[in-house]
């Protein structure tokens, strides 16, 4: 099941989960449910829809370390004194500008104050491992490093609860060499978050670390080389639109710019895709530019500009939006943040179904970040499971893909990302095939990725023989319209 990605804000997970830590010596059931609205979450911090709208467009600013946010959320804590998200933001704007010691000052009122908002727990839980006083932990995150034990009257938690508090839980479990309390937990996860969520990348490549590199190992140890943003590229000339209500996107965020959307499909469409062409060219173009104006704007243009060619099924946009994945960790980071895993495949996949080809293509380019190569295998993923007729079709382009890397596999630095490597293990398993088992089991075998990533061949060889793996991959397509896209988009920002 693909939970947190599809039922944000419509309807509740149930979780029965079974844990097998290392901290228990009794195996223990889970009853609880996740949600995406947070109204539903049964937490004590419910805000007005005023307060909400002012959280998110708060939060959007915290995470771009914009100084203007600073005044703004002083004053906003005098008026909303028992609104601890508030003094939340104002601890990780503290953190992002490096002041440390602020932030952990704040943070620590915030625990006095409201000793059941769990952000304030979390973070109090992350400065206790980054301090090595690992035994302080389980008493701020509960005994059984579970939710429910930490809120036993609580039966519904929203998924940016859930999300923040199993990170913690498992860099605890990193930090204290608690391997097999990660791997039993893992099979949850993906069923809840998904296999593409950026919490499992996380956890896949700390236990590629910390596997292939017990007690010490670190991002140094892989000999993998990533490209970063090709500087090459860069410009200080602004482009000239043919349409100034295209070009005021640049000035818009995402949701300022959602209700202009009809007006602009109206424009000519030859000179109206010319325009998001360039628009999206001008994001990779003048990159260290918008670098600069993120700090003091929200700019979102990006999203905008592929929302409505999505909705204008223009295939000639799938080579810039490839292109944008050629640009490194932190030019995906800036401009698409959490969405590159959750929902970059559904911006290829309009032009993507027609030119599956080109993303074979693209997973056989060298130096790629693990986060882009994995969007174009989603997309490959949910060709298949859409549609009956290519399944075959795909079935072969990861045969191809497979047999490149294993056929290529002395490129440590450049291609066998052993990252990428175990988690296209884990992206074929909807096919149940005879040649595509013996290529996944030769990965493990010739340790493309570690013998013992995520439960190693053995896991894999039950995922392949799971008649419910293959239902459980198909995620919901993207909307028809622009509109609706960037609503769903606007609506995943809320943070508690």
């Amino acid at each position: 099941m693909e939970a947190g990605l599809e039922l944000l804000g419509d309807c509740f997970l149930s979780l029965s989960v079974t844990s097998n830590s290392t901290m228990e010596e009794n195996t223990r059931q889970y009853h609880y449910a996740l949600t995406g609205d947070p109204d539903e979450a049964d937490h004590a911090y419910h805000y007005s829809p005023e307060v909400a709208q002012t959280l998110s467009s708060c939060h959007k600013l915290v995470q771009r370390s914009n100084p203007k946010v600073l005044p703004r959320l002083i004053k906003l804590i005098k008026k909303y004194p028992r609104v601890p998200a508030l003094q939340n933001y104002l601890s990780v704007y503290y953190e992002q500008l490096g002041n440390h010691k602020k932030a952990v000052e704040i943070n620590k009122k915030i625990v006095q104050k409201f000793p059941d908002y769990l952000m304030a727990k979390i973070n109090l839980a992350n400065e206790y491992i980054t301090k090595q006083e690992y035994d302080e932990v389980p008493s701020v995150l509960g005994e059984a490093l579970d939710l429910q034990s930490l809120y036993p009257d609580r039966r519904v938690f929203h998924y940016n609860e859930f999300v923040p508090y199993m990170q913690v839980v498992m860099r605890y479990f990193f930090a204290t060499e608690q391997i097999p309390a990660v791997t039993s937990r893992m099979p949850m996860l993906r069923e809840l978050l998904g296999k593409d969520h950026e919490l499992m990348e996380w956890i896949g490549y700390q236990l590629q670390v910390h596997l292939a590199f017990p007690s010490g190992g670190s991002e140094d140890s892989s000999i993998y080389e990533e490209r970063e943003y090709d500087t090459s590229l860069a410009t200080t000339v602004a482009p000239a639109y043919k349409h100034p209500e295209v070009a005021k996107l640049t000035e818009q965020s995402l949701d300022e710019a959602e209700e202009h959307f009809p007006a602009i499909l109206q424009l000519p469409r030859e000179t109206l895709v010319a325009d998001l062409q360039t628009m999206l060219k001008d994001a990779i173009r003048r990159y260290p530019y918008w670098q600069d104006q993120m700090e003091e704007y929200e700019i979102d243009f990006p999203m905008s500009a592929i929302l409505l060619l999505m909705e204008l099924e223009e295939d000639a946009c799938l080579e810039i939006l490839l292109d944008h994945l050629r640009q490194g960790r932190v030019f995906l980071d800036d401009w698409y943040g959490d969405f590159i895993t959750e929902e970059y495949w559904r911006f290829l996949y309009p032009a993507g179904k027609r030119r599956v080809s080109d993303l074979v293509d693209f997973l056989q380019e060298p130096n790629l970040h693990v986060f882009a190569r994995l969007a174009v295998a989603a997309t490959l993923n949910q060709i298949a499971v859409h549609d009956d007729a290519r399944w075959e079709e795909v079935k072969g382009a990861y045969r191809d893909v497979m047999t490149y890397y294993l056929n290529h596999q002395e490129d440590k630095v450049n291609l066998c990302d052993p990252e990428f490597c175990g988690f296209l293990t884990i992206e074929v398993v909807i096919f149940d095939d005879e040649e595509i088992i013996a290529l996944t089991r030769r990965f493990y075998e010739e340790e493309l990725c570690h013998p013992e990533f995520d439960g190693g061949f053995a896991e894999r060889m039950k995922e392949f023989k799971n008649p419910q793996v293959r239902g459980s991959e198909k995620r919901k397509l993207p909307a028809t319209t622009a509109v609706a896209n960037a609503q769903r988009l606007i609506a995943g920002w809320y943070r508690n």
